[in-house]
């Protein structure tokens, strides 16, 4: 079984937008790294707040599927968040290293 030429695409789009996300939480500033986290928290929020208004049900079962729903689209936030913060761990690391060596010339 090979692949299909849909899912090679997808997993290029998926490698491309991580990459993208580790030069922009590389740069200088912290606010670009933040920029695709906060889209997708937000469209998962919207997701999970129109699947709560389109059931209009307060059954147990549908409350807990919409809770669920809202923890598996946040998975893609989590995850460029995880490379948010070790590549800012990794900038903050060189530049005490950087500050390091200069004091000591």
């Amino acid at each position: 079984m090979g692949f299909s030429i849909s899912t090679v695409l997808l997993l290029l789009l998926v490698a491309g937008l991580l990459m993208v996300q580790v030069f922009l939480s590389k740069m200088q500033s912290k606010w670009p790294g933040l920029i695709m986290p906060g889209v997708y928290f937000l469209l998962a929020t919207a997701v999970g707040i129109g699947r709560l208004f389109y059931n209009l049900q307060t059954t147990l079962p549908v409350i807990l599927g919409d809770l669920l729903a809202l923890v598996l689209f946040n998975i893609p936030t989590v995850v460029l968040m995880v490379i948010y913060f070790s590549c800012r761990k990794k900038n903050k690391q060189s530049a005490e290293i950087q500050k390091m060596n200069i004091h000591d010339l």
